[in-house]
């Protein structure tokens, strides 16, 4: 599935649903042997709404509800009686059954191919649970049935593939629209002064002891003494650095302010062009910069921010692309919200 990063809402009921519904859980059986804590419980029958002839209900929309909650960093557990949130998450629950259900039209090898995804993450999650009945009980720990978080998973996983066919793969963008949408939002690309620099890092443990921290020091003075000496920055970085940008001699390209850590910041900031650094304490150790240059505050050139403005209209197109296709499927469903408190005004 092609990844749209912070744009689709779908994505975001889909990925927010995954911790919050038996398929996260189901899942982490993969990757965990202790039993985790369950986000929902068994969903309770009152029903909520009904979706050309499905039913939601009040478990359903409680689940969702949590995963929005959370979704947004909360920690803590809903509010009960949160009328907005609840009316959100009904109104998401909704578009989710849509899209499930339209999912059910996928291509027969689709079809197939999702169902032996399901089937072999079932049956990962037993081995590492130690068997079908150690997975039966630790789910029934969150009031769940292996066959309840088995049709969970396939529901979502129909889901994402329905998206991703119908919707994101078929939005394509051009180099003109690229350049255009450039030309269009220059404001999204401007920056602040930036500083070419490079740097040496030598690395302190997170446990060191006085000691280890006295000799990292000494070893990178040591080094700043030979680039004193005469010796080219970029070469001692290539040969002295524990840091992956020796590869490119220490260069870390031009940034600006609040890019790196504050300590090395301030530093970096503050030196004139050509100048090195005394050595330099941050969170990884000791660093000795050199800053090259300097640029005026203004607007990134095309040619540097290009898959930038790429990713950013293809955002909002494929955001545009959801938003009309779910209108369409809205249009010709027959939705009925059987709870009034939750029906929109």
């Amino acid at each position: 599935m092609q990844r749209v990063p912070g744009m689709l809402r779908l994505i975001m009921i889909v990925i927010l649903a995954l911790a919050a519904t038996p398929l996260g859980f189901l899942q982490s059986r993969a990757e965990q042997s202790e039993p985790a804590s369950p986000t929902i419980a068994q969903p309770e029958n009152k029903a909520m709404a009904t979706v050309n002839g499905a039913t939601l209900y009040e478990g359903d929309l409680r689940g969702m509800t949590e995963a929005l909650w959370k979704g947004s960093g909360k920690l803590d557990a809903p509010p009960e009686g949160d009328l907005a949130l609840r009316r959100e998450a009904l109104k998401q629950l909704i578009e989710y059954e849509l899209l499930y259900q339209d999912s059910l039209t996928l291509a027969p090898e689709e079809l197939e191919k999702i169902e032996k995804q399901v089937e072999d993450t079932v049956s990962n999650a037993e081995k590492q649970s130690g068997g079908r009945e150690k997975l039966v009980e630790q789910l029934a720990q969150g009031g769940l049935t292996l066959e309840r978080a088995r049709d969970t998973l396939r529901k979502n996983l129909l889901v994402r593939a329905d998206v991703d066919q119908k919707v994101i793969s078929k939005v394509q963008v051009s180099e003109e629209e690229i350049g255009a949408f450039y030309q269009a939002n220059t404001e999204r690309f401007k920056h602040e002064e930036l500083i070419g620099a490079r740097h040496i890092l030598i690395l302190v443990p997170k446990d060191a002891t006085e000691e280890q921290k006295k000799a990292v020091l000494e070893k990178i003075s040591a080094l700043r003494k030979e680039i004193s000496g005469g010796k080219d920055f970029a070469e001692v970085a290539k040969a002295s650095s524990e840091c992956p940008s020796k590869e490119r001699g220490g260069d870390l390209g031009y940034f600006p302010k609040g890019t790196m850590v504050p300590e090395f910041e301030q530093v970096a900031y503050s030196l004139k062009e050509g100048e090195v650094s005394e050595p330099v304490l941050t969170q990884f150790g000791y660093h000795l910069i050199l800053v090259y240059g300097r640029k005026p505050a203004g607007v990134w050139p095309f040619e540097e921010v290009r898959g930038t403005v790429e990713t950013d209209l293809r955002n909002q197109k494929t955001q545009e692309a959801f938003n009309s296709y779910m209108e369409n499927l809205r249009k010709v469903a027959k939705i009925t919200i059987l709870d009034q408190t939750l029906a929109q005004n």
